[in-house]
């Protein structure tokens, strides 16, 4: 994905073999989404965005990659994509692209004149500029008239708590790091020190501003949202990303990539340069053993190797969750494997989503009444969730089981996901040892249990 944005870039093979090479060096993406597993969606979303840029760029700067008329069913296609698996990727395009106009048009300008003095440059850059505002104004008061689209920025889910201090914020800023512990911006300073040695080339070269600028603006947006006090303002700036950093940073990465590229690049042209007297250390041999070298330090930093722990410590099942607030143990899906294929197959289950009873369904092919870890809109399914323990006394209970074809319920020991209060939320599925109405059919000495309605 980011090699096909890279080719709009430059189609020099050092360069584009940098881009392969460093495309996971940024901890901080792809790392944290590949541990931070409630982010599974932005990374569907998040890994397509350099290709959906690469469309972009391809149209506005006219750069026969693809036809023009390509561009644009690409780009639509490409924004419902995005939509569908992450809606606010969709802004980081309609960001990318109020940066681009005045880029484009500038390049337009120079198309079609053949003489570009300083009166016309000014003039395109002048026109350019007030296309994007026209654009941001238009959508700006599209979002507010839009019922949807205004909750997606201003309701109190949107308005999320600060986290971080000006000081952390501002260390997000300059190395694309939101975790909050000094050192780990630190562990990622030598690589950012490349990053703003490419962002210095590109300034002295006039080449790729639109990325510097996108840049600049995407960290500006995960300033705000990682420590600017004012809610309000902070959600009008981030609330589309759900005003969390880490919504932002596969944009930040991208650019980063290219930038650490072209820093490395420079670095490469310079050793040769300094090593032209040694004959065994040729331009391919240079190349090799530095971005080999680049690489493998890359890979064993702390800012990385962190993410490798993390990752390890998501993907990996404990044999309980007495001491783990996991969705799901291996004690658990044991104790499922074991029973579920003698449950009749004509009767659903229930259990605590955010206790891994949904495993039920996506593992062992049970149907499962509350088989996501939201909260169904049903009527009969909500009644289960909050009253089932009153069954014996309730007729509305009773209705709601018979239409649910409702007949089994998982009750598993240990915590809860990300220690949520589960038990408080689902309180219909607690306390079934004290109701005659259940009937207790197996369980396992680790608090795992099951019961028959």
């Amino acid at each position: 994905s980011i090699l096909a944005f890279a080719l709009v870039i430059s189609r020099n093979k050092l360069f584009l073999t940098t881009v392969a090479i460093t495309s996971t060096l940024i901890p901080i993406f792809p790392g944290i989404y590949l541990w931070f597993g409630i982010l599974y969606a932005n990374i569907v979303a998040a890994v397509c965005m350099p290709i959906v840029l690469f469309v972009v760029v391809n149209f506005f700067f006219n750069l026969k990659f693809i036809k023009p008329w390509q561009s644009i069913v690409l780009g639509i296609y490409s924004l419902f994509a995005l939509g569908f698996s992450q809606p606010n990727t969709v802004f980081i395009v309609y960001y990318f692209i109020l940066i681009l106009l005045p880029f484009s048009i500038v390049k337009l300008f120079k198309n079609k004149f053949t003489e570009m003095n300083a009166r016309l440059k000014i003039l395109s850059i002048l026109l350019g500029i007030i296309l994007s505002a026209f654009l941001y104004l238009t959508v700006t008061i599209f979002t507010y008239l839009n019922t949807t689209l205004y909750n997606y920025r201003f309701t109190e889910n949107m308005i999320v708590p600060v986290r971080y201090g000006r000081k952390e914020g501002i260390l997000a800023f300059i190395t694309g790091n939101v975790d909050g512990k000094e050192i780990s911006y630190f562990w990622n300073l030598p690589l950012m020190l490349i990053v703003f040695l490419g962002i210095v080339f590109l300034l002295v070269k006039h080449l790729h501003l639109y990325l510097v600028f996108s840049w600049i603006l995407f960290s500006f947006i995960d300033f705000i949202a990682a420590s600017w006090p004012e809610p309000l303002f902070r959600a009008y700036v981030s609330g589309l990303f759900y005003g969390e950093p880490a919504r932002l940073l596969p944009i930040q990465a991208m650019c980063m990539i290219i930038f650490l590229s072209f820093g490395l690049v420079f670095i490469v042209d310079k050793l040769i340069t300094f090593t032209q007297k040694y004959e065994f250390l040729n331009f391919n041999r240079i190349c090799a053993i530095f971005l080999i070298s680049i690489f493998v330090l890359g890979n064993i930093s702390p800012a990385y190797t962190f993410n490798l722990s993390k990752i390890a410590y998501s993907y990996s099942l404990p044999d309980n969750n007495f001491n783990n607030p996991l969705s799901f143990s291996k004690n658990e899906l044991r104790f499922m494997s074991r029973t579920i294929n003698n449950l009749d197959k004509k009767y659903t289950v229930v259990g605590n989503p955010w206790k891994g009873a949904t495993a039920s369904w996506f593992l062992f092919g049970h149907k499962n009444v509350l088989y996501h870890a939201t909260y169904s809109q049903d009527k009969n399914t909500l009644a289960v969730a909050k009253q089932l323990n009153q069954i014996n006394v309730n007729p509305k209970i009773c209705r709601a089981v018979k239409k649910l074809k409702l007949k089994y319920v998982y009750s598993f020991g240990g915590r809860c996901l990300w220690d949520r209060p589960c038990d408080e939320a689902f309180p219909g599925l607690i306390k079934l040892d004290e109701n005659s109405a259940f009937k207790l059919i197996d369980q396992d000495k680790y608090g795992n249990k099951l019961y028959e309605i």
